[in-house]
């Protein structure tokens, strides 16, 4: 099975739109529509989708302002945000300081 990512679309697939975590973790992670549609206003903030065999099985946010948002990191840090995979789907993220 293909696993590709790549930067939301518009108009946005209803696929996307339906995205959800477990209702355990709906308080750390959130609604991705409602996460979407804030986000797009923040021109720092892009929106990305994990698709697996071209259907929608995750979700995050690249935040280029991420010190401004927190405000306690480190300068220039790009936060990953609002990360998911549905269930049934395992994803492992790797990301490298440079």
């Amino acid at each position: 099975m293909s696993i590709a990512v790549r930067r939301l679309t518009h108009p946005i697939s209803e696929n996307v739109l339906a995205l959800a975590v477990s209702d355990e973790q709906l308080p750390f992670v959130g609604v991705v529509s409602d996460i979407i549609q804030s986000s797009l206003g923040y021109p720092k903030e892009s929106q990305w989708v994990i698709y697996l065999g071209g259907t929608p099985a995750g979700f995050f946010l690249l935040d280029e302002a991420y010190q401004v948002t927190l405000g306690t990191t480190l300068e220039n840090a790009t936060g990953l945000r609002a990360f998911l995979s549905i269930r049934g789907f395992r994803v492992e993220v790797s990301l490298r300081c440079v």
